[in-house]
């Protein structure tokens, strides 16, 4: 796979994420199993703190973050939790965190560079900055947690190679995160070297000391997924090839705008039928060698589109709504096994374990402390 065609299956997952961010959110409320299991680790490190400072990477509806109040309630841990949230998608940020009203930037929509906006924090009005490239901030308080939402594209500052300087704009006052979290979101970052920088700038985020937590969606290991995934891949690449919707960005994906005559009868054997009696778009006899061309040019572009993905990646539906399709990554051992090792020398592996979904090893989790 390469960049041209990363960036827009990233742009095909902001669609996705913008339209069906409403029932996608009612759908995203319970807690993940794998989530406690993560935060054992970090209370028995941080257990005499008085401050935790949490950087939330692709927070999503902010459910991380309820949680995380009722699990220190539960815990009655002290904890006074400061969390930095970013995403793409600020239409799946609820109107209210762990009990309390989120309060919206007033300029929803301006991603003004260098801003800054009066918002309101129990009676009062504060500052809040936003900076260029971040676009919008909120800001959430409940019981002994206070949430800031701030826009930010990930996958273009991953492309872009520019999350580290965005991470670093979101320090604490100056001060390193003490957990970091991306959780149901490296299945989403097409390319193996953004995967590796996302990973590497989540440890440059954190202290020495500090937790860094990841969840690997491994769909693939589930034979009813799996079977629903393939099914669903091969119906998203007939219908975005047939609507145009990688034209763009084919030069650089190697997807031919035109083809030869000869390419365009034989189909150069790419799996392409040159039998002029059958028409594969529409299932009917050709009526014409034009018609012929057309499928012929049709099928061509599927098998370009299909051959930029890799092992474990698939477009996947929802709840059949036509059009509706996200790109999504299927991991496997080996390659959670580089992750780590290609890290090793900064951050230490302390716990890596299967967990979540009705079988309990939808997820792969790493938690890793910062050295």
């Amino acid at each position: 796979m390469d960049v041209a065609f990363a960036e827009k299956l990233s742009e095909l997952n902001n669609d996705f994420y913008r339209n069906q961010a409403v029932s996608f959110s009612d759908t995203r409320h319970a807690k993940w199993p794998g989530w406690e299991h993560c935060l054992d680790e970090v209370r028995a490190a941080f257990q005499d703190e008085q401050a935790l400072r949490v950087l939330d990477i692709a927070c999503g509806n902010l459910r991380f973050e309820e949680y995380l109040a009722k699990y220190c309630e539960e815990w009655l841990m002290n904890w006074q939790i400061i969390v930095n949230a970013l995403d793409a998608c600020d239409d799946l940020i609820p109107e209210t965190c762990a009990g309390k009203q989120v309060i919206r930037d007033a300029q929803k929509n301006s991603g003004e560079a260098n801003g800054v906006n009066k918002v309101k924090k129990e009676g009062k009005a504060k500052d809040v900055v936003l900076s260029g490239d971040l676009g919008k901030s909120v800001k959430c308080t409940a019981y002994n947690i206070a949430v800031t939402f701030t826009y930010c594209d990930i996958m273009q500052t991953l492309a872009n190679n520019a999350l580290k300087d965005v991470l670093k704009s979101k320090s604490f006052n100056g001060k390193s995160a003490d957990l970091t979290v991306a959780f149901g979101f490296m299945h989403h970052v097409p390319l193996p070297e953004w995967r590796l920088q996302l990973l590497n700038n989540m440890i440059s985020a954190t202290v020495p000391g500090g937790f860094v937590c990841i969840s690997f969606w491994r769909f693939m290991d589930n034979e009813a997924m799996a079977a629903k995934a393939r099914k669903t891949h091969s119906r998203a690449i007939n219908y975005l090839a047939k609507g145009g919707y990688f034209d763009d960005c084919s030069e650089g994906m190697g997807v031919q705008s035109t083809w030869t005559s000869e390419q365009l009868e034989t189909g150069e054997s790419q799996g392409v039928s040159n039998d002029k009696s059958w028409n594969a778009t529409v299932s009917k006899p050709c009526e014409s060698d034009n018609e012929v061309r057309n499928v012929a040019a049709f099928e061509l572009r599927k098998s370009d589109i299909s051959q930029q993905f890799n092992e474990g990646d698939y477009l996947l539906g929802w709840r059949n709504t036509p059009g509706a399709y996200r790109y999504c990554h299927s991991f496997s051992d080996e390659e959670t096994d580089s992750l780590v090792a290609s890290v090793a020398d900064k951050a230490k592996c302390v716990a890596r374990f299967r967990a979540d979904g009705r079988t309990g090893n939808l997820n792969e989790y790493l938690v890793l402390q910062v050295r």
